[in-house]
């Protein structure tokens, strides 16, 4: 399995970065990712073969959290699956990748913010157990991977979750295209589209208007039946609110449009 070193790493998504590392579409990787000012994240990882315009597949298998953590000067060490203060009180590990994304196809975003290509999505379901889907922006995707949350609340309030470097186990592909013009990803049932902007209403906007597109191109349902399931079903959950821009993921359960994980990602991901 190849590893590739947070000693490669970026602190902005730049058109036109050099790659750091080259993966073949299907491979398993183990990715180490720092924690740090400027949230570096490692890369840029070519997906070989992938052109702009194709859609790529991260599946997340695993974050294991590295060395010490900290929200501010506090700080935490992970035991037991237990993010443990130094008075001996606890939270569950329930780590995510906060920065996650593609290269763009122009200009650049730094690593404390995003755009349709990724970013810094601060996505609490950008963890384990999820696969996660980018347009390719460039030949080779160049993804990179960083700001990883040991746990954090839905929304970042503060912040920061606990902020520590971890050991990401993923898996690497290409993957059926979509009309989406955000990243979406499949987790615990759910299908999400994420959506960001500097107006909160604007950013619902881009992910509700996302999961109707998803929706609708995935399964063949017209506007008004997917309408019909996020009224009853459908969730708002905000990502992060501390940046610029801030980002939202909009949810609808898969049994709600007959299909479970497995089929739908046996489907979407090239192995």
């Amino acid at each position: 399995m190849q590893r590739l070193s947070s000693d490669r790493h970026v602190t902005a998504f730049r058109a036109g970065t050099p790659f750091a590392y080259q993966v073949q579409p299907g491979s398993e990787v183990v990715v180490d990712a720092l924690s740090g000012r400027a949230n570096p994240a490692t890369g840029p990882i070519e997906l070989a073969d992938v052109r702009a315009g194709d859609w790529v597949a991260v599946r997340i298998d695993d974050v294991v959290p590295v060395g010490i953590g900290h929200v501010g000067p506090t700080q935490y060490a992970p035991h037991d699956g237990r993010c443990v203060f130094l008075d001996g009180r606890s939270v569950t590990v329930d780590p995510n990748i906060g920065v996650i994304g593609v290269l763009p196809s122009e200009g650049e975003t730094t690593n404390d913010t995003c755009g349709p290509h990724g970013g810094n999505l601060d996505c609490r379901d950008h963890g384990p157990g999820a696969t996660a889907f980018f347009r390719a922006q460039c030949d080779g995707a160049g993804l990179a991977f960083g700001d990883v949350h040991w746990a954090m609340g839905d929304g970042e309030v503060e912040g920061q979750g606990i902020e520590g470097a971890a050991e990401l186990h993923l898996g690497l592909f290409r993957a059926e295209g979509v009309d989406c013009e955000w990243p979406w990803l499949i987790r615990n049932g759910q299908i999400m589209a994420i959506g960001g902007s500097e107006n909160f209403k604007e950013a619902v906007h881009i992910a509700y208007e996302g999961l109707i597109s998803l929706v609708s191109g995935l399964f063949g349902h017209g506007r008004r039946q997917v309408q019909d399931a996020i009224g009853p079903a459908g969730h708002v959950r905000i990502c992060q609110c501390c940046c610029r821009v801030l980002t939202v993921r909009c949810t609808l359960p898969l049994e709600l449009l007959g299909t479970d994980e497995p089929t739908l990602l046996k489907g979407m991901i090239h192995t």
